[in-house]
């Protein structure tokens, strides 16, 4: 089965975004994630919160506020404006915001390892594996930051997913 132009111009968009996020979130989370747990700061708890927002907001939401914020009458799409950069909002640069914005609380947290190159894998075979069970049953010992019982959560509405892991720390 060949794939066609089309999905492979998704497939092209979808490794620049991984790559660059990926890049972006080494960049920007992994000093942000030493500052959380290393200075006393009265901002910890404040900026410790805006990072786990999008843990609590419903995808939508999040995708909403961002494209209001990013548009031409939110707050950044009026200053990317006035810099002569245009609106941020359905373009890549803006994808790439989105996505830093929903990754960040999986890459900030004090408790947790940076995921292995096998975790997409293993994803992919468990929602494959998955697909044609009725209800499944998974449980994800070792959690760490829950990305991978999250994201078999979100793709299979049917499953109950069970996430555990022994560190306090990274259950926080």
């Amino acid at each position: 089965m060949l794939l066609g132009p089309d999905a492979l111009q998704a497939i092209w968009l979808t490794i620049q975004l991984a790559t660059c996020t990926t890049l972006l979130l080494l960049l920007l989370a992994t000093p942000l994630a030493w500052w959380l747990t290393q200075t006393r700061s009265r901002w910890v708890a404040p900026i410790g919160a805006l990072v786990t927002l999008p843990l609590v907001l419903p995808p939508s939401v999040l995708g909403f506020y961002l494209l209001v914020a990013m548009g031409p009458h939110g707050p950044l799409g009026q200053f990317t404006q006035a810099m002569g950069w245009g609106v941020l909002s359905f373009t890549f640069t803006g994808l790439l915001i989105g996505s830093m914005v929903f990754s960040l609380p999986f890459a900030v947290n004090k408790g947790v390892l940076v995921p292995r190159p096998e975790t997409e894998g293993l994803v992919v075979r468990t929602l494959d594996l998955c697909k044609p069970v009725a209800a499944p049953r998974i449980i994800d010992v070792g959690t760490g930051s829950g990305a991978i019982a999250v994201t078999l959560a979100k793709h299979l509405p049917q499953a109950v997913v069970v996430a555990t892991d022994i560190s306090p720390e990274a259950l926080i």
